[in-house]
């Protein structure tokens, strides 16, 4: 299973608190001791990716790798790069961030590193992280997707982009429901809607 974070608030030191997220979850995903011994996955090596969202100037930086998050530029250089420059201490600010471990089987490529991002039907920018897996094959039936088309992608990109075009307006109890009635392990997950 991957690793993930999400951090939310306002931060006294945004720029040390993100860049400590950051790095933790770079060690965590080099040598994962639950992960070996659990799963026997030690390493999340399957890409990654990172949003922030500064909530008071509506700014947003998204960014994904197929490249291992511990080999890649690393995150602290993204992390401190020109989004935070524009962030001060008293703004609202947001970050997804994760490590991919690939379920056996799927697509590792750039739409399946997270954070996934779909257009909802209003034209917002919906993002998903997530860990464990959907049953993505019904999903995609169930919207209509077309079964050749899904198998490009792995199944929260597939998940996602069905939830972008289930909304309309504000995402509800009721689209996370119907979701989630496709989990297939996890269940674990983090939207971003704007």
């Amino acid at each position: 299973m991957c690793r993930f974070a999400v951090a939310l608030g306002r931060f006294n030191n945004a720029g040390e608190t993100l860049v400590g997220i950051g790095n933790s979850l770079v060690q965590a995903a080099s040598m994962d001791p639950y992960g070996k011994k659990f799963l026997s996955e030690e390493r999340h090596e399957d890409g990654w990716g990172i949003l922030f969202v500064n909530v008071v100037s509506s700014s947003a930086f998204h960014h994904r790798s197929v490249r291992a998050i511990f080999m890649d530029n690393p995150p602290v250089n993204i992390i401190r790069g020109g989004f935070l420059s524009n962030v001060n201490n008293d703004d609202a600010v947001l970050m997804m961030i994760h490590a991919r471990a690939a379920s056996t089987g799927t697509p590792k490529n750039i739409f399946s590193t997270h954070p996934v991002r779909a257009v909802t039907r209003d034209g917002f920018e919906l993002y998903m992280i997530h860990n464990g897996s959907f049953h993505r094959d019904d999903i995609a039936r169930e919207v209509g997707i077309d079964k050749d088309y899904a198998a490009r992608f792995n199944d929260t990109y597939i998940a996602n982009l069905a939830l972008a075009n289930r909304i309309k307006g504000d995402i509800t109890k009721d689209d996370l429901a119907w979701l989630l009635k496709f989990v297939r392990t996890g269940g674990k997950s983090g939207h971003c809607i704007g």
